[in-house]
């Protein structure tokens, strides 16, 4: 049986019971949830398949997130605001909407009892609050006595007395949504110093925590017997060391245990097959509670994924850490990367014992095998995120008949075990996403008379979107007028966003289009060695609520449309473009949140690309670059050290060179703080399969380069000043003398290690020799970084020979002026001069790549 869900259809009844086979119609499916309205109880473990079951019998499984607050006040805010961590109503609906359907949710002991026997019922009412709150939006919440390291001075939360636990469970004990108590986050494994073997994998489980766990579950069990209780082992297990679950129950307890690399060493796999003995020999259930869920490198990407995919495999339910790890702190949106894998489909609930499951993230395909229990009256439960399914899905069940499907919610699709079914039954469910088929618009055919021939021909330039102002103010849109008639389309006048979501796609896109012609090599160079590069940014935050962004992505596409074709009015739209991502700028640098942030600076370093491009004159970009460099050093260094903060220093820091040189000015970049931000990434990125050697150097060689501005600019004020200080003199020689020596030794090593012919067999011997860079923007990179060392040599050279004794009188003529002419089209600048044999004016077709390449030394050109 095959059916299609669209987000319309799933929200009748009608449309799923339309297509039933007739033996199934005696199952009432919205009389069922009308009878048993709310949430259902979570109630004990199924000793014999090891999974959690609720009242009514059915297998459940869980995903969810962490919130846990450790510091005061303990717990966070009600109030929902972008990039803050919170935990109100609009978190649990951000919570709904993703799909999950349960919170950790710390309770600090510091804020439940800040004196010693005195409850801070404040505190416990926030909580419970909060508890609610998840209740109403179909979450469930594992009540977590949070704690790391037990002391305050090292992140914890100190460790309660036993009694606190009987506070908690009298708080709880009638909560439908509370799934259980867990007893303790991460424990330490004891007073290692008077017995050394607690270190040992499992020996702390049964000589310490067991006991611990013992007295705790008495204390819960005084008031609430019905609660599961979870408990975990030390840290550091391998295979569990206790000997029973807390008070002999596995059917009241659940194994709460947590994977990270290290401390644990093997696969996330080894852990859950280690999970699964312990759960067979204690008869009892296991959830991992705390997984790597941030953003991270590569490698750690793809070990997320690899997370979910084993977790499925094992039918193991899950919990993420943590809840504030999903939002960009500068947009407030969540990143996509991680909220892929939160709005996984996985079955909540199973009518019956579950055999398998899968989630395949490509095609957005989720399958479910399952033996029927006939003595299950309740319906399995499968979540279906939205936003993984936003075109709606197609369903297949196997065999035909067995099931009534009903869409409870946007996100819930049932499945009643059909009456006729008296017998258990193995059941297949398959459901996959409805790929979108597009539209094609109909000819639109006008009456047209000889007049309208007269009416003139061309390209016509309109705004594809507008300001978020005249959005409010405007309240009718334009129509586009020719011969007389209107011609409006449903996408433009009654859904706008069906034309503004498409465009601001599109402008990421045609971004992709503008890399290529303007900076490919310096794109492509460190692209795949970055967290974060250009088209990853700008894809996650193409619907970014800061309008200077989709203008600075849209200016930079139209111009290099614009450039190619030749199309001024096109080229004029761009600057059209640029101008309202400018003045957006401007309004962004004028309030302090946004001053630091990345999408700040990101728009700033577009809209100075795009003025190298299109100059209004030919010094114009300076202007742009000064400010630039002023944002990156008001940052700091450590914003630069990694993420999308170090792409976007990689982007400009060759300009921020070149802008030094032209103005006579040092470099800030030279100074220790930034030099150790620029290189001391390398080793981690050569550790991650990310590095190269040809990277590598080039990196060194523009830190040394960075040097050559500042001695540049000594050497210049040494001759306007006519200074006679001969000490001046020698302590200038000496560290221009020493960058030579530092930059001609790097020079030399890339020439040697990196051969001018990069060719397969160099690179079948070499396999770090250039990395993931490609082969054509390598050898491009080896020659400009070589042609930008020779130039920074040059520029030493003559910095040298000023300092010589009695021969800074040589350059009292004008043989190194600081304004000679740029003569590097199509943006032209200013530069310093060198020898005649260095310059490469002739090679340089797309100059803000070579600008880059070089190093920034190409601003050092011939008269």
């Amino acid at each position: 049986m095959a059916m299609l869900f669209t987000p319309i259809a799933a929200a009748s009844l009608l449309a799923v019971v339309g297509t039933q086979p007739t033996g199934v119609f005696a199952q009432d499916a919205e009389g069922w949830y009308k009878a048993h309205p709310g949430m259902s109880r979570i109630k004990d473990v199924n000793q014999d398949t090891h999974q959690i079951v609720d009242e009514f019998g059915r297998t459940r499984f869980f995903h969810g997130t962490n919130v846990v607050m450790k510091e005061p006040p303990w717990h966070r805010p009600l109030e929902w605001v972008p990039g803050v961590s919170s935990f109100g109503e609009q978190d649990v609906q951000n919570l709904h909407d993703l799909g999950l359907n349960i919170v950790r949710l710390g309770h600090s002991w510091a804020g439940a009892e800040p004196v010693r026997g005195e409850y801070n019922q404040t505190f416990l009412d926030i909580m419970k609050k909060q508890t609610k709150m998840a209740e109403d939006h179909g979450l469930y919440v594992l009540v977590d006595v949070h704690q790391d390291c037990l002391a305050r001075q090292f992140c914890g939360n100190g460790v309660p007395d036993v009694t606190y636990w009987k506070k908690l469970a009298s708080e709880y004990g009638k909560t439908t949504n509370v799934v259980g108590y867990n007893l303790l986050n991460e424990p330490w494994v004891g007073d290692t110093w008077a017995d050394p073997t607690l270190l040992v994998p499992g020996v702390a489980d049964h000589k310490v925590l067991e006991g611990l766990w013992n007295r705790a579950a008495k204390q819960i069990r005084t008031v609430d017997n019905d609660t599961l209780i979870w408990f975990e082992g030390a840290t550091l297990d391998v295979l569990s060391g206790f000997n029973n679950v807390p008070l002999g129950d596995g059917s009241k307890s659940v194994h709460s245990f947590h994977y990270y690399n290290p401390p644990q060493l093997g696969s996330i796999s080894t852990t859950l097959s280690n999970r699964h003995k312990d759960n067979e020999r204690l008869r009892t259930a296991g959830v991992l509670t705390e997984l790597t869920f941030w953003m991270g490198d590569e490698k750690q990407m793809q070990g997320l994924a690899d997370a979910m995919s084993a977790t499925d495999a094992n039918m193991v339910s899950w919990i993420g850490w943590a809840y504030e790890n999903l939002y960009n702190g500068t947009s407030g949106q969540p990143y996509p990367e991680l909220a892929k894998h939160y709005s996984r489909a996985y079955p909540a609930a199973v009518a019956g014992t579950p055999k398998s499951f899968s989630f395949a993230d490509s095609s957005a395909t989720f399958k479910l095998q399952f033996t029927s229990d006939p003595n299950i009256q309740a319906p399995t439960e499968i979540i279906l995120p939205p936003s993984t399914f936003p075109n709606g899905y197609s369903v297949q069940v196997s065999p035909d008949g067995s099931v009534l499907q009903y869409a409870v919610d946007k996100r819930t699709l049932a499945f009643f075990t059909s009456t006729s079914i008296k017998n258990a039954t193995d059941i297949t469910i398959t459901i996959t996403r409805i790929q979108c088929p597009g539209y094609r618009k109909p000819l639109t055919f006008v009456v047209s008379t000889p007049s309208d021939s007269r009416t003139p021909a061309g390209p016509t330039y309109r705004s594809a979107t507008r300001s978020a102002q005249s959005q409010k103010s405007n309240t009718s849109r334009s129509i586009t007028k020719r011969g007389g008639c209107s011609h409006n389309t449903v996408d433009e006048l009654i859904v706008p966003s069906l034309v503004e979501k498409p465009l601001a796609a599109q402008g990421v896109e045609t971004l992709g289009f503008f890399i290529d012609a303007a900076v490919p090599g310096l794109y492509y160079m460190y692209s795949t060695r970055l967290s974060v590069n250009w088209m990853n940014f700008a894809r996650r935050h193409v619907e970014s609520t800061l309008d200077p962004f989709i203008w600075s992505l849209r200016c930079l596409g139209t111009l290099h449309l614009g450039m190619k074709h030749q199309d001024q009015d096109t080229i004029a739209s761009s600057r059209s473009m640029y101008s309202r991502g400018l003045q957006g700028l401007h309004s962004l640098l004028r309030r302090p949140r946004f001053v630091r942030s990345d999408m700040t600076l990101a728009i700033a370093v577009m809209l100075g690309i795009y003025e190298m491009m299109d100059p209004i004159t030919p010094q114009s970009w300076l202007t742009h670059s000064s400010g630039i460099a002023t944002l990156i050093r008001l940052r700091g260094p450590n914003a630069h050290r990694g993420g999308f903060g170090r792409t976007l220093l990689i982007s400009f820091k060759s300009f921020i060179v070149a802008d030094a040189l032209i103005r006579g000015e040092a470099c800030f970049l030279a100074e220790p703080a930034w030099q150790l931000a620029l290189t001391d990434t390398l080793a981690a990125e050569s550790g991650n399969g990310k590095g190269s050697q040809l990277c590598d150097l080039v990196e060194l060689l523009f830190a040394e380069i960075t040097k050559c501005p500042g001695l540049y600019a000594r050497a210049c004020a040494i001759i306007k000043n006519n200074e006679t200080d001969h000490s001046m003199f020698e302590t200038l020689r000496q560290e221009a003398t020493q960058s030579k020596q530092r930059l001609q030794y790097l020079k030399d090593q890339l020439e040697s290690v990196v051969p001018v012919s990069l060719d397969s067999e160099a690179l079948r011997d070499k396999p770090d020799l250039i990395g993931l860079i490609p082969v054509s923007v390598a050898q491009k990179s080896r020659t400009f970084a070589g042609h930008g060392a020779q130039s920074a040599l040059a520029l030493l050279d003559q910095v040298i020979v000023i300092t010589e004794s009695d021969h800074h009188r040589l350059f009292t003529d004008s043989t190194m002026t600081t304004l000679p002419v740029w003569d590097v089209l199509p943006a032209p600048a200013n530069c310093v001069t060198m020898d005649k044999e260095e310059t490469l004016a002739n090679r340089l077709p797309a100059w803000p790549d070579q600008l880059a390449l070089s190093m920034g030394m190409l601003a050092v050109k011939d008269n």
